[in-house]
């Protein structure tokens, strides 16, 4: 049986932070960090190591109200009183599915024996023995992000901060 172990839980005034990890995917390491920042922008980092070459997946699942489309640098989230845009880092790959079989994906089940069609974001990532890909999510009206400042921004949050309770 794997094991989850959250490692940080922070605020400061960069805002919110959760770190946690599991094992079970042995050999490999699976770290998630979950970030948010007083702007509204949520970060979604995950980072794989272990023997490679590695090949991973990341799914972003959304409900079947809500539209997903290409836009600018990353992907249109839109549904009755949302919009959002999703910034995809350290992916070499996007794709969306929706009703999928073989592998099922792709589904929303609202109760035990129905499943509906819904959008799911894939993100895919190779490498050989360390991967770091993940989402920026910026809700409408927030900010817009350029590459650079997306870069700089993760580079912030890699930082540890020194100044965070736990």
């Amino acid at each position: 049986r794997y094991r989850i172990t959250a490692k940080e839980w922070t605020i400061d005034d960069r805002g919110a932070c959760l770190r946690f990890s599991h094992d079970g995917y042995r050999p490999c390491r699976h770290e998630r960090r979950v970030n948010y920042r007083p702007e509204g922008i949520w970060i979604v980092q995950d980072e794989i190591s272990g023997p490679g070459p590695l090949k991973v997946e990341s799914f972003v699942h959304l409900h079947p109200d809500l539209a997903i489309e290409p836009y600018q640098e990353g992907w249109a989230i839109s549904g009755k009183d949302v919009y959002l845009w999703l910034i995809p880092f350290g992916a070499t790959r996007a794709r969306v599915l929706s009703g999928q079989r073989n592998p099922d994906q792709g589904w929303y089940c609202p109760e035990f024996g129905r499943a509906i069609p819904a959008p799911v974001l894939t993100l895919e990532a190779e490498g050989t023995s360390k991967l770091r890909l993940g989402y920026v999510i910026i809700p409408e009206g927030v900010c817009a992000l350029t590459p650079e400042a997306l870069e700089a921004l993760l580079r912030q949050l890699n930082q540890p901060s020194g100044t965070g309770k736990s």
